[in-house]
């Protein structure tokens, strides 16, 4: 007789449901004692399906980004910068200039925190699920120039051009 449950758990990591695979024992038998109806049980392992891959998709995310991991707002000091400045940020923090393709420019004398403010917003949107790009000009440069001559400058124009952060900084 063929065991159901690793036949069921076979089928699901080839649909490549992994999360889905590892807890639909448990939640079965939690569904069961709890007397969860089919629905809420499969609603129960799509939600934890999905966590799991928007969780992943955003350690994916930062990772590529290149972004400095120290430099979040839970380690920024927001309430010594004037109201005006700090409402400013706080719309940055949404994404909404991402959405309309607006520039951001964070002019001042060195030390007061416009790397770790842009950085911290860039956190932000990573967390919202859009794709940055931390690098100074010059390396941002460097790399269009390198495509440029190995006649990869299409694809890695892409980047620019079609809804992704880029956060340049002079070094």
């Amino acid at each position: 007789m063929p065991n159901r449950q690793l036949e069921l758990q076979a089928m699901l990591q080839g649909l490549r449901l992994p999360t889905m695979a590892e807890v639909c024992a448990d939640l079965a038998l939690k569904a069961v004692k709890e007397g969860l109806s089919h629905e809420a049980f499969l609603y129960e392992l799509a939600r934890l399906e999905g966590e799991r891959r928007a969780q992943q998709r955003i350690e994916r995310l930062l990772a590529q980004s290149d972004l400095p991991r120290e430099k979040t707002f839970a380690t920024f000091q927001l309430d010594r910068l004037p109201m005006p400045i700090r409402a400013q940020i706080e719309r940055l923090r949404t994404g909404e200039f991402v959405k309309d393709a607006t520039n951001v420019v964070a002019v001042g004398p060195p030390g007061v925190g416009k790397s770790h403010v842009l950085a911290a917003v860039a956190h932000d949107l990573v967390r919202h699920g859009y794709t940055v790009l931390w690098t100074s000009t010059a390396q941002l440069i460097k790399r269009l120039l390198a495509a440029k001559r190995d006649l990869r400058l299409p694809q890695v124009a892409t980047f620019c051009s079609s809804g992704h952060t880029w956060i340049g900084f002079k070094t």
